[in-house]
């Protein structure tokens, strides 16, 4: 062997016995160990396993069945260590709040994890019951001499219609420039949800999501038969996604399931008509549980695709239409402001008529309308701008069969 210089007082040289390649290859080095040598021992310097380390071998497997039944925990505990492993215990955690944390409340189960010989495996089974939802589990198996291996965190979901990603809006006939299907889903659940391995489609069919793509709490994005074509027709300011296929909507009816990455299903609706002239159908987004109802978007541009839908409100029963401003002046660039009160998506037809009966403008023709404020500029088929005078405006719901008014109101000149 070969050195130079000396160790400390008390400490040996050590081979460095991984280093070691041939007979004059050794490298020595002062002794690492508390007691300075190791004689008849390993040295220092090799590169050992623990003594005592058991650790988790693939993480924890989770078989959820049904919310009728005991969610079903497996794990898979190896003896990494060169001795017998000591008794252990593996503690299963209930991660209540989603922080990554083992917090003492949460402790829900423990099972012993006898001795193990080195090199051996033991599979460790555990059995709670869970509610219909969204759980996320930690196991931690007892402290030993290397920890690293000690946690497993594993999510998962219990029973049907879970509802922390829900179906907002959706067109199944789309029309001229449009050329592809698309649904909205929105995250309402509290906490950021990955899309990849969900699955939309129809009653028969779903396909799956392949993009990993977080969605955060409150936001929507849309899943479109073809991304590029939503894109062209809608814009930039949606986060769309384009699944690995599609199921094509029924125009006369269908359901639209969306299934999450466990393969239950998060959402569904049914529905019987589709909009024309590339309307959507939207969901009222205040009702919530098996009251929802979608009705055919009344937006003016026919449908609010990563926005807040048009039929989104408390809305009543009763039909009214009312004027906000009886005198306006179209040539001073004012409006005339009609406030319509109706349940979601009531068809209206509103026309304008001066005093001798001759129609100047339809404002709406068999368009479907809910509460709010709308507007008329004053557009005249005959002269561009109604002139200044008195008008009438003939306002019909369901062809008039459930309501009809006429109310005057007047153009003033410019100002």
């Amino acid at each position: 062997m070969r050195y130079s210089g000396s160790p400390e007082v008390g400490f040996s040289w050590e081979c460095d016995e991984d280093s070691t390649v041939g007979a004059f290859a050794a490298l020595f080095y002062q002794s690492t160990d508390s007691s300075g040598a190791t004689p008849c021992r390993f040295n220092s310097l090799r590169k050992l396993p623990p003594r005592n380390d058991i650790g988790f071998v693939s993480g924890i497997t989770i078989r959820a069945t049904s919310d009728q039944e005991p969610v079903q925990f497996a794990a898979t505990i190896r003896n990494y260590g060169y001795l017998t492993s000591l008794a252990s215990e593996l503690r299963l955690y209930d991660d209540r709040d989603y922080d990554s944390l083992a917090e003492e409340g949460e402790l829900i189960e423990q099972a012993s994890v006898p001795a193990i010989p080195a090199g051996d495996s033991l599979a460790v089974e555990m059995s709670q019951p869970f509610a219909r939802g969204y759980h996320a589990v930690i196991g931690i198996l007892g402290a030993d001499d290397n920890d690293a291996n000690n946690t497993s965190r594993a999510t998962f979901s219990v029973g049907p219609l879970t509802g922390e990603i829900i179906i907002t809006e959706f067109l199944a006939n789309p029309e001229a420039a449009l050329e592809t299907e698309w649904v909205e889903l929105k995250n309402v659940s509290g906490r950021d949800i990955d899309l990849r391995s969900w699955m939309i489609g129809d009653s028969l069919h779903q396909h799956v999501v392949e993009q990993d793509v977080t969605v955060s709490p409150g936001q929507y994005v849309v899943l479109a038969q073809d991304s590029t074509a939503f894109g062209s027709f809608y814009g930039s300011s949606c986060l769309v996604l384009q699944p690995s296929s599609w199921a094509s909507l029924n125009n006369t009816g269908d359901a639209v399931i969306l299934r999450d990455d466990y393969g239950v299903i998060s959402d569904s609706l049914t529905f019987k008509e589709v909009g024309d002239g590339n309307h959507s159908i939207e969901l009222n987004e205040k009702q919530t549980g098996p009251t929802r109802s979608c009705y055919v978007s009344t937006s003016a541009s026919g449908s609010t695709p990563c926005a807040a839908n048009s039929v989104t409100g408390e809305f009543t029963e009763e039909i009214n239409v009312t004027l906000a401003n009886r005198v306006f002046s179209p040539r001073s660039g004012e409006q005339l402001c009609y406030r319509v009160s109706c349940p979601p998506a009531t068809v209206f037809v509103i026309e304008v008529f001066d005093l001798a009966g001759r129609k100047h403008w339809t404002i709406a023709n068999s368009l479907p309308m809910s509460t709010g404020d709308y507007f008329y500029d004053g557009q005249s088929e005959q002269y561009g701008t109604l002139p200044p005078g008195a008008y009438v405006l003939k306002i019909e719901a369901e062809d008039g069969r459930i309501f009809s008014r006429k109310i005057g109101f007047a153009v003033a000149d410019a100002k």
